[in-house]
């Protein structure tokens, strides 16, 4: 994966759990079958190994692995430490990639309220 647990899932080495993903697929088959994985960061460190055991489908590049409860820095765990009220969230998305996602089938998360999409110019 293009993060790993130097990076958003910094939370893995104080020991917590990370959730086993949920999978969109660029090219949907729906008899496609699934194998035992592993889910390891970019560094090719033996410790940013983020999810031990899953099984998961047969991903291509464009496929998305999508992690719950994931996402701006800790900020569950930011909020606990302190005793400020919770900070809200931002979300924002490229148009680009927000077609790809709901051609993915993913969908607009009613909690998400906060929402913009964002016109990328190279």
């Amino acid at each position: 994966m293009n993060e790993g647990v130097y990076g958003p899932f910094s939370h893995k080495l104080l020991g917590k759990s990370i959730a086993v993903p949920s999978v969109h697929k660029h090219a949907l088959c729906a008899e496609e079958g699934v194998f035992p994985s592993s889910l390891w960061g970019p560094t090719l460190d033996q410790l940013d190994q983020v999810v031990e055991r899953c099984l998961l489908p047969e991903l291509s590049v464009g496929d998305w692995l999508c992690f719950s409860n994931m996402g701006v820095c800790g900020l569950e765990e930011f909020s606990c430490l302190s005793n400020t009220p919770q900070l809200p969230v931002y979300y924002t998305v490229s148009t680009c990639d927000w077609y790809e996602m709901q051609e993915a089938g993913v969908t607009l998360d009613s909690a998400m309220k906060n929402f913009s999409l964002v016109e990328y110019s190279a």
